[in-house]
């Protein structure tokens, strides 16, 4: 689900690296998944056994191309299906969100985006990402969206570009350049370091609360309790990490 906001971002900020990029998030992924297990072993579920793992493998066999087609058409229109009706009803939440008025300014579908409550909100929360470079309103209501589903990041970063160029509060054509609207956002709120706050973008993206099909998932196999802990931890370990980049980052110069 991520993939998508990583290769927006990737080929926005990083050009030929991006394909680089790209592969260190899901290497990072992995290190993080590998050291988060050990950390929780160490402390909080030190008292669990270590029982080994065993699996019944069966024997492996070149699959038939007949059935390999199949299986991947299945996988992949389950996903489209699933994914599309995700992005629909988040990109609808935006929209009615961005059409409703924060207090008395303006009216219903007549308000300007930074007086709506999505912009109200994505307002609030932005400065929390300030030194982590990404400290944009745009930025911070993809990832407010992101936290319901990660699909919908890239959906709604175009809806609230496409909005704020048509109510003239954002410069450019019509037609809303997502990449270059990206870049100019995060060259504001960064200082003049964009490439180092889009890594610390990515880094964050990668790490925080996973979507609520996922919390639903974890709250039915370890309970209401050790969920939020999760998301707590997640969250937290994040917002570190991504100002911790963004902070060596932007001290590095022409590196990043």
């Amino acid at each position: 689900a991520r993939l998508t906001v990583y290769v927006l971002v990737g080929s926005a900020f990083f050009g030929e690296r991006a394909g680089d990029v790209v592969f260190g998030m899901y290497v990072l992924s992995v290190g993080l998944v590998v050291l988060g297990g050990l950390l929780l072993r160490s402390t909080l579920v030190r008292g669990l056994g270590h029982d080994p793992l065993v699996i019944d493998l069966p024997a492996y066999q070149l699959p038939a191309p007949r059935l390999l087609a199949t299986t991947t058409w299945m996988r992949l229109a389950a996903f489209v299906r699933g994914a599309g009706g995700v992005i629909v009803v988040a990109v609808c939440a935006v929209w009615l969100l961005s059409a409703l008025p924060a207090g008395a300014a303006g009216s219903f579908g007549r308000v300007a985006p930074a007086d709506s409550v999505f912009g109200r909100t994505a307002a609030a929360v932005a400065p929390a990402f300030a030194p982590a470079g990404f400290g944009d309103p745009t930025v911070a209501g993809a990832l407010v969206v992101g936290a319901v589903a990660k699909e919908a990041v890239v959906s709604s970063w175009a809806q609230t570009v496409a909005a704020e160029q048509a109510a003239g509060t954002r410069s450019g054509g019509t037609a809303p350049d997502l990449a270059t609207s990206l870049r100019t956002d995060l060259a504001r709120s960064s200082g003049g370091h964009p490439t180092a706050a889009a890594l610390a973008f990515l880094v964050f993206l990668l790490g925080y609360t996973p979507c609520v099909a996922t919390l639903a998932a974890q709250r039915h196999e370890i309970g209401l309790r050790w969920t939020a802990v999760g998301a707590v931890f997640q969250l937290a370990l994040a917002w570190t990490l991504a100002v911790a980049v963004f902070q060596v980052g932007s001290r590095l110069g022409g590196l990043l």
